[in-house]
């Protein structure tokens, strides 16, 4: 109805869980709250979350555009 606000995006995510080693959540933790401040709350903030998807989009865009993983075995 009317005055009703939009979901926040993370809300529209499915939950997924994943174990990371102490070293990686300390990294990622760090690199959050470092690139919040460069940003000076403009738009929306970051979190370990959005880092984590943000890998997986990297990762995922890299094995499309990668021949490593789609060619055949030649046996070396």
């Amino acid at each position: 109805g009317q005055g009703e606000r939009p979901l926040p995006p993370y809300l529209t995510y499915v939950r997924k869980e994943c174990r990371l080693r102490p070293d990686q959540l300390d990294a990622l933790t760090a690199l959050a709250r470092r690139l919040n401040r460069e940003r000076r709350g403009k738009g929306e903030r970051i979190t370990e979350n959005t880092l984590i998807r943000w890998a997986v989009d990297m990762l995922l865009e890299n094995y499309r555009n990668s021949d490593i993983f789609h060619s055949e075995d030649k046996g070396d």
